[in-house]
């Protein structure tokens, strides 16, 4: 039983992964990681929300923060996380009732 369980999730998550919102998900997802400018913005945005800021460190955290969130990759990724969130949660449903 164990086995036929383990082969079952395995086929589970390759049909998953396979779907193409998950594909476009994990592409958009290593380009953004990829691409210098955008993780540089994010490392910057993130250790200024760490600080206690400034009113000119705020102003600074709040103009990177609307940079990176107005990036197009960044506007298609979180259209994409939002799609592969709800198909995730359509697979949930459907696995509910075993």
């Amino acid at each position: 039983m164990t086995k036929e369980l383990d082969e079952a999730i395995q086929n589970t998550k390759k049909e998953i992964l396979n779907e193409p919102v998950v594909q476009d998900y994990l592409r958009l997802k290593k380009l953004i990681e990829s691409l210098s400018y955008l993780t540089n913005l994010e490392k910057e945005i993130k250790y200024l929300q760490k600080c206690n800021p400034t009113e000119e460190e705020k102003e600074k955290y709040f103009s990177l923060l609307k940079k990176y969130n107005e990036d197009p990759l960044v506007i298609q990724f979180k259209n994409i996380s939002e799609d592969v969130y709800n198909f995730l949660e359509e697979v949930k449903k459907e696995l509910e009732p075993w």
